[in-house]
């Protein structure tokens, strides 16, 4: 139950990404990384291994559902060579927008550093929608 209900939060925020809709995907990543939190606690309480981004996403969860932080930003990703940034937007080349977590540095300190570590191996600065894919398999 609780890993359906992990991967219908992420089916939204996904849908929420795609369409790169901040007021629509930060209520989606509130909801995807509370269920995040229940996995986790369940898996501990049954004294299962949690994966790394389990963990990962159990920490960034305590800062989003408690102090209600923003920790997605998004990035533009260029896809091929001979392109780059000017101002806001892009030049030469592909690319692509997409959601990525934001570093440590833009966090508040947090209470607890528990997945603190997992955080910052597996989720900060990188895509968010791979880390749906890593946690979805690991589920």
């Amino acid at each position: 139950m609780l890993v359906a209900g992990f991967r219908e939060a992420c089916a939204r925020f996904y849908a929420a990404q795609i369409q790169l809709e901040h007021d629509k995907g930060f209520p989606a990543l509130f909801e995807w990384v509370a269920w995040a939190g229940a996995v986790r606690d369940r898996l501990r309480a049954d004294q299962k291994p949690v994966p790394e981004v389990i963990d990962g996403l159990w920490f960034i969860r305590n800062l989003v559902v408690h102090l209600g932080v923003d920790a997605i930003s998004r990035s533009v990703v260029l896809s091929t060579y001979g392109g780059g940034m000017y101002g806001e937007g892009t030049y030469g080349g592909e690319s692509r927008e997409e959601w990525q977590w934001v570093a440590r540095t833009q966090l508040p300190e947090p209470k607890s550093k528990r997945g603190l570590q997992q955080f910052d191996a597996k989720l900060a600065g990188r895509s968010v929608s791979a880390t749906l894919q890593e946690a979805s398999q690991v589920l």
